[in-house]
């Protein structure tokens, strides 16, 4: 739904500024990033250390870390990333139709593809700690909108069709509850606390990879550098804050 959210941003013409898209970007890379240390990271590094021990439970989440940043770098690699190579959305419209529709299909495959193992984390979240899950799905919500809008500013700008635009946006965002059906059907009876573990420490270096090395210099790119700095605080902020009020830390 967050996904399509970002779909209808991307309709209305005082949301599509080089300013606006840099705040929003950045505000997703404050929150993944706040949530992967402050709460992904720990969780992980609290699941490990109760069977590997204190020391062996660190080395492993710091591993499993490093192994999540390395896993999106080869993605990012191999999957082209449409976000990065953007424009604002009057440059675009002056480009030919099909490059432009070429563009939104690319993007919905890399957006799904990110999209199913997504899912599948917030599964395993929601079965360990419904607390850790309900964060982790409001962080995951939050950055899809850009997400939706990466999706829908080519598609509708080639096909000047609001409806072709949702659906292409539709099936990109649909990934994710796929990803958590497919997990569930493949783990259900492995939710155990060295799958969880991991999962957290990963998760938590995908998250900075696509903050620090995607969203966050792509915000800057497109105005104002400090906007994209104030989205990226603003995020951060957001986040903890509602952690506090809510109870949902620890």
């Amino acid at each position: 739904m967050s996904t399509m959210l970002g779909a209808l941003f991307a309709f209305a013409p005082r949301n599509r500024s080089p300013r606006s898209f840099a705040v929003a970007l950045g505000f997703s890379a404050g929150v993944m990033v706040y949530i992967s240390f402050m709460e992904l990271l720990p969780e992980g590094v609290r699941h490990l250390t109760d069977f590997f021990g204190e020391r062996g439970g660190e080395w492993r989440a710091i591993l499993g870390f490093f192994a999540g940043i390395l896993l999106v770098a080869l993605l990012d690699a191999l999957i082209p990333h449409v976000p990065n190579r953007g424009g604002r959305p009057e440059a675009l419209r002056s480009c030919p139709r099909s490059p432009l529709f070429r563009i939104g299909i690319l993007a919905v495959v890399a957006i799904a593809l990110h999209n199913l193992p997504e899912g599948l984390i917030t599964l395993i979240g929601v079965a360990d700690d419904i607390h850790i899950g309900f964060v982790l799905a409001i962080a995951i919500a939050i950055h899809n909108i850009p997400e939706g809008i990466a999706v829908a500013a080519p598609v509708y700008a080639a096909t000047n069709s609001r409806k072709t635009a949702l659906w292409y946006t539709f099936v990109a965002g649909i990934a994710e509850p796929i990803g958590a059906l497919l997990g569930y059907a493949l783990l259900r009876s492995c939710f155990v606390g060295v799958l969880c573990g991991f999962a957290f420490s990963a998760v938590a270096g995908i998250m900075v990879y696509l903050s620090l090395d995607q969203m966050l210099p792509t915000a800057r790119a497109h105005t104002n550098p400090h906007w994209a700095m104030m989205g990226f605080v603003s995020g951060m902020l957001c986040m903890a804050v509602s952690i506090l009020l809510l109870g949902l830390g620890g």
